[in-house]
C-alpha cells in the first residue's frame, strides 16, 4: 500500500458532501422537469375534460328547455281534452233533455 494516498476524514466527509450536492442538484434537476412535464400533461387533461364537460351541460341544458317545451304542450292538451270531455258530456245532457221533452209532449 505503499504510493496511496491516504485521506484524511475530513478529506473523505467533504468529498461525500460534494458528490452528495452533486447528486442532489441533478435529483432536484430531474424532479423539476418531470414535475413541469406531468404539470403540462394535467393541464391537457384538465382541458380535455373541460371541454366535455361544457358540452355535457350545453345538452342538459338543451334537453331540459325540450322538456319544458314537452310539458308545456301536455299541459295544453290535457286542457284541450277537459274542453272536449266537458262539450260531450254537455251533448249527452241536451240529447237526454230533447228525449225528455218529447217524453212529455206525449
Amino acid at each position: 500500500m505503499e504510493g496511496e494516498k491516504r485521506y484524511s476524514k475530513d478529506e473523505i466527509l467533504v468529498y461525500i458532501d460534494t458528490v452528495t450536492d452533486r447528486n442532489r442538484k441533478e435529483i432536484e434537476h430531474h424532479i423539476g422537469v418531470l414535475n413541469e412535464a406531468h404539470r403540462e400533461t394535467l393541464k391537457q387533461i384538465k382541458e380535455f375534460y373541460d371541454t366535455r364537460f361544457q358540452r355535457i351541460e350545453d345538452k342538459l341544458d338543451a334537453h331540459g328547455r325540450t322538456l319544458d317545451s314537452h310539458t308545456e304542450m301536455i299541459g295544453t292538451l290535457m286542457t284541450d281534452v277537459t274542453e272536449i270531455k266537458e262539450t260531450l258530456k254537455q251533448k249527452l245532457d241536451r240529447s237526454e233533455f230533447i228525449a225528455f221533452k218529447q217524453r212529455l209532449a206525449l
